[in-house]
């Protein structure tokens, strides 16, 4: 494919690239604040938010991983995962909107330090951090520049994903949101490569403010001046993006990756926030930890114990351990690793419930005295 692509698609995915680092650096040189940097000062209005967080989350994961599903299963990736995943965001935006946040969060961990305390919290940004590493979107560009350009998947991930750090760092959010139109072969690259980037930095901003605003901050220096907190995001943010790029060729499918990621965070913080929002009885700090925890640990125990028992399957690109019981033959797949987490997590909260005082956060607390 790569002999199809003339000097002006080149031309024109080297002024896309430049233009990303030319907004980048224009947003930097207006040396923005802590809130500036990593919300866009909330001053966002609804058009680009909307387009902002849709081109975040339709990034390449998404689309291969989609492709992946359809070509390996046929119709069934639409009817098992599409389909499913639509009825999940429809509930989230009719149940979630009529129960607005008391106050203002900045992260997922946030939430959980305001419901069960600061050590669930801890869990929930390693979890949060987990998911929101760079990886699947530097995996998708390092397949793009193999297949398309020639270059080795390893150095075109180490190339594009730089440009995409680099705009990241110097602009944050602001500097993540535009729309390209998508027509000849040039301007299809450079959706595609905009697809990706978008996805990339945004996931990488977030992997960012975990480590510096949900770690660095309440662990380390809670009196960190916003000029320190934007430091240490952007050292968060490089952190994240190394750590992206170390796990993205530890798999083999784009697929794979991206159930690893989602099955990490739902795993960790999907029990315990949707039950601090949802259910008024007692909650308690033990309660948060051993969810968030028992999700977490017990997610890279099962993905490290079937990468010791099972059998590599080159088709699917997975580990299977299959086994015979009363005369019954079984096959666990690592990716049936939710089925097993989730349920831990939820028994965990269950019984870390029924020890310790009733979790009140110091803030409304302070709030009411």
């Amino acid at each position: 494919m790569n002999q199809s692509i003339t000097g002006l698609d080149y031309g024109i995915i080297a002024v896309y690239l430049v233009t990303l680092l030319g907004v980048g650096y224009y947003v930097y040189r207006r040396a923005p604040s802590f809130e500036q940097y990593l919300l866009a000062g909330r001053m966002m209005t609804t058009p680009i938010l909307n387009c902002t967080l849709a081109s975040t989350y339709y990034g390449l994961d998404i689309l291969f991983g989609s492709s992946e599903i359809a070509f390996n299963d046929g119709i069934v990736a639409y009817i098992g995962y599409a389909l499913m995943m639509l009825g999940i965001y429809l509930f989230a935006a009719i149940s979630l909107s009529k129960r607005p946040p008391q106050a203002n969060f900045t992260s997922l961990p946030e939430i959980l330090e305001r419901s069960y305390g600061r050590s669930t919290a801890v869990f929930g940004a390693i979890g949060s951090l987990l998911y929101a590493l760079p990886s699947t979107s530097l995996f998708a560009l390092g397949r793009i520049s193999e297949v398309v350009f020639g270059v080795d998947a390893r150095v075109g991930a180490l190339a594009l994903g730089g440009i995409a750090l680099s705009y990241t760092l110097m602009g944050g959010l602001m500097a993540v949101t535009h729309a390209l139109p998508i027509g000849l072969t040039g301007l299809f690259l450079a959706g595609v490569l905009a697809m990706a980037m978008s996805t990339m930095d945004s996931y990488t901003l977030v992997a960012g403010a975990n480590l510096s605003y949900d770690l660095y901050r309440p662990l380390m220096k809670p009196n960190a001046t916003d000029r320190e907190m934007v430091r240490a995001t952007k050292i968060g943010v490089i952190i994240s993006w190394i750590l992206g790029y170390a796990i993205a060729f530890a798999f083999d499918r784009i697929m794979a990756l991206l159930v690893f990621v989602v099955t990490i965070l739902t795993s960790t913080v999907l029990v315990p926030i949707m039950i601090s929002m949802f259910y008024k009885g007692r909650k308690t700090s033990m309660a948060g930890l051993s969810s968030c925890a028992g999700g977490l640990i017990s997610v890279l125990v099962f993905y490290f114990g079937l990468a010791q028992i099972g059998v590599y399957n080159e088709v699917y690109g997975t580990f299977i351990w299959s086994f015979t019981f009363a005369s019954e033959s079984f096959s666990i797949w690592r990716e049936y690793a939710l089925f097993y987490c989730l349920p831990i997590s939820l028994v965990g909260f269950l019984v870390g419930n029924r020890f310790g005082p009733t979790f009140i956060d110091p803030a409304r607390k302070q709030g009411t005295s």
